[in-house]
Parts: structure tokens; C-alpha cells; sequence
């Protein structure tokens, strides 16, 4: 009897332990994510107006968090200008080395940097919830016309149920 009330309570202890990852404890994230991009400009003869649509292919080169190391990412997104005032967005599927996926949207909310929000998941993303911050951290010569460079630095926190 005494054995039983003593597993009991290593099983109670355990499980406190191990309730704050089941229960979806926020998950803070630092990496720095390159690749190329290409550019299409959008042809709109209308004075005042440009328009710019962006797919790009990048690896999570450097994470803090381990699980995140090697993603990878394709995204597709816009710039516009009218009248001088730029808008930027797009959405991210970001893949990790075991197959699990996270759809992102992303907003550019000054040059150079912006925000974005997790939308949906899959195996162990499933039901992820969370937002982060996103920087260009470099930028490097494009080597064919029409594509692009860079690196970006993604700061956030995440939660899966």
C-alpha cells in the first residue's frame, strides 16, 4: 500500500512537470532566415502607382531554437506604392526537417521590417498560435536581374495546444 501511494505521488510530480508543455506554454524563437528572392513588376501605365509581386526561397541558417534549425520557407507576397505611400504582405509556408509545416502572414510595417502572425499548422504545429517581428539583416548583390538576396531576423513566441 505504502508503494502504491509512493509511485502516486511520482506520478502527480511528473505530470506537473510535464503539464505546461501539454497546456501550450509560449515558445519564444530567435533566428535568422536567408535566401533569394525574384521580383515581378507589375506594368500599370497609371502615373504614381507601382507594383512589385515577391516569391522567395529561404533556410533558417541560425536558431536559438534548435527545432527551427534548417527550416525552410516559401513565401509569396507584394510591395505597392501609390502616391508614395508603400504597402508590403504576403504569407510564408515554413517547413521543418521532419515534414511539419506553419502557414505565417506577414505585414511590412516600416522599410526594411514588419510583423507577422502563425495562421495554421500541421504534426507537431498543429493549432499554432503566436506573432513575431521580422528585420532585414542583410542584403547581398543580386546576381541575375530581377532577384534578390537577404537575410532576416524573426523574433516572436509561438504556443501549439
Amino acid at each position: 500500500m505504502r508503494t502504491a501511494m509512493w509511485l502516486r505521488g511520482v506520478v502527480v510530480i511528473v505530470l506537473g512537470f510535464l503539464a505546461p508543455a501539454a497546456w501550450g506554454a509560449d515558445v519564444p524563437f530567435d533566428y535568422v532566415i536567408c535566401g533569394s528572392e525574384k521580383y515581378t513588376a507589375i506594368d500599370t501605365r497609371v502615373p504614381g502607382v507601382q507594383a512589385i509581386g515577391v516569391e522567395g526561397w529561404k533556410i533558417i541558417a541560425s536558431s536559438t531554437t534548435k527545432e527551427l534549425q534548417n527550416a525552410t520557407q516559401h513565401c509569396i507576397g507584394y510591395w505597392r506604392a501609390v502616391e508614395g505611400k508603400e504597402v508590403s504582405r504576403g504569407v510564408c509556408k515554413t517547413t521543418d526537417l521532419d515534414g511539419n509545416v506553419w502557414i505565417s502572414e506577414w505585414e511590412q510595417t516600416a522599410p526594411g521590417e514588419g510583423t507577422f502572425v502563425f495562421l495554421s499548422g500541421t504534426g507537431k504545429f498543429k493549432g499554432i498560435k503566436g506573432s513575431g517581428r521580422w528585420k532585414n539583416v542583410g542584403r547581398g548583390t543580386p546576381i541575375t536581374e530581377g532577384t534578390g538576396l537577404i537575410c532576416i531576423r524573426d523574433t516572436g513566441t509561438y504556443t501549439v495546444p
